[in-house]
Order: structure tokens, then C-alpha cells, then sequence
């Protein structure tokens, strides 16, 4: 069962592409970067500039909740908030964003 579930969504009048998750375990940092990156890719390349800043502000966002010790569910922001042109994150289950700690 999907214990931890969200996702990082491009937003805006005309595009709506999203990168999300359904997993037992939290999702890691590392892996929460490389959904960015994938989400990043699925773009054109004026969507991507539009938003380019957002994403950059996501991704500190990720960086400082990893370096917290996580966030909990149900969580969301938007970044730049209040834009129509932006990347949203929501965790709608679980926990997010933790170190992968090697065994």
C-alpha cells in the first residue's frame, strides 16, 4: 500500500505536467531532486524559463525540509505563490524528503 504519496506539478495557463509518488516508504531527498529533474526535462523550453526561478525556490524548499528532518503530510506550497506560471509541491501522505541513510 502507498503509505507515502505526492507530487511536484508545472502549472500555469496552458501546461499542466507532473511528476508524482506512490510508494511504501518516504520518498528520500535524493529522490525527490531527480523527480524535479524529470519534471524539469518534460517542459519545453519556454515553459521552462518561465519557470525556471520556481523551480530553483522548489528546490531549496526540498533541500532545507531534507536538512529538518522531513515534512509530514498533507503539505502544500506553490512557488512563486499566487502565480498562474509556477511549480507546485503537495504531499498528501506520509513523510517527505528524508536522508537516504546507507546501510
Amino acid at each position: 500500500m502507498a503509505d507515502n504519496r505526492g507530487r511536484f506539478q508545472a502549472q500555469g495557463k496552458k501546461l499542466e505536467e507532473s511528476e508524482s509518488w506512490a510508494q511504501a516508504q518516504p520518498i528520500y531527498h535524493c529522490e525527490a531532486i531527480l523527480l524535479l529533474h524529470k519534471l524539469k526535462k518534460k517542459l519545453k523550453r519556454r515553459d521552462l524559463e518561465i519557470r525556471q526561478q520556481a523551480f530553483e525556490e522548489c528546490i531549496a524548499y526540498v533541500n532545507k525540509a531534507n536538512k529538518n528532518g522531513g515534512i509530514e503530510a498533507v503539505h502544500s506550497k506553490s512557488f512563486p505563490k499566487n502565480y498562474k506560471e509556477r511549480v507546485d509541491l503537495e504531499i498528501h501522505k506520509g513523510i517527505a524528503f528524508l536522508t537516504k541513510v546507507k546501510p
